[in-house]
């Protein structure tokens, strides 16, 4: 009996844990680093502690260069088969994604971009394209999500050469929600993969053009 009292208190307790909300940081400027608070403990994810780089010999270089130069057409195919395959996954887990669109906040958006460039025909470009790509993806997480303070801006550097950015967002959510999202997720998975895998088993076998006969069937009709 002590021992039932023992587990149920340990399963009331982790329930309780999870019922705290979980805040990951990103942030992107000079390097990304990553940090997660839970009450009253932060810590680093990434990066890691740094490790002493190993210098490459010659022929590791022209391995490297090599392999950067080859392309093969299967690598192709089973990128697209793996864009088709979040597609559909992303189509199917509908209630995943409405637990995800209630419960999960972002706060402290901030994205600067400095457009820097060749010359001014081109940072004008450059920053046109980004106008039209950033503003319009920021209005679509808000309208999808919780965001709280936004701060967005993009400004052209004609006296730049290059790009720079400093960007930071923090996502909050309630663990339990996420792990049950996360088991959503991973069921239709799961069903697509299965789904994909017969497919390929099995593939489907062309029809036959209306009004035709193969030779079998005009021999057997003759018989």
């Amino acid at each position: 009996m002590l021992a039932l009292w023992i587990i149920l208190g340990l399963i009331g307790l982790l329930f309780l844990l999870l019922c705290f909300p979980v805040s990951v940081r990103v942030e992107h400027g000079g390097e990304t680093t990553v940090h997660i608070r839970y009450l009253f403990l932060r810590f680093r994810v990434f990066p890691m502690q740094d490790k002493p780089r190993k210098k490459r010999t010659d022929s590791q270089k022209r391995k490297r260069k090599s392999r950067k130069k080859e392309k093969p057409a299967e690598e192709t195919a089973s990128l697209t088969q793996t864009i088709d395959m979040v597609l559909s996954l992303l189509k199917s887990s509908r209630w995943s994604l409405g637990l995800l669109r209630r419960h999960l906040v972002f706060s402290d958006v901030k994205l600067f971009i400095l457009i820097g460039g060749e010359d001014a025909a081109d940072v004008a470009i450059q920053y046109g394209k980004f106008c039209a790509v950033c503003y319009p993806a920021l209005g679509t997480i808000c309208s999808w999500f919780t965001v709280k303070s936004p701060a967005i801006c993009i400004v052209p550097g004609f006296t730049r050469t290059r790009n720079e950015y400093d960007v930071g967002v923090t996502a909050r959510i309630i663990p339990h929600f996420a792990i049950l999202a996360a088991l959503g997720l991973a069921v239709r998975f799961l069903v697509l993969l299965a789904k994909s895998q017969s497919k390929r088993s099995n593939p489907p076998q062309p029809k036959s053009k209306k009004g035709g006969r193969n030779y079998e069937s005009a021999k057997s009709s003759s018989q």
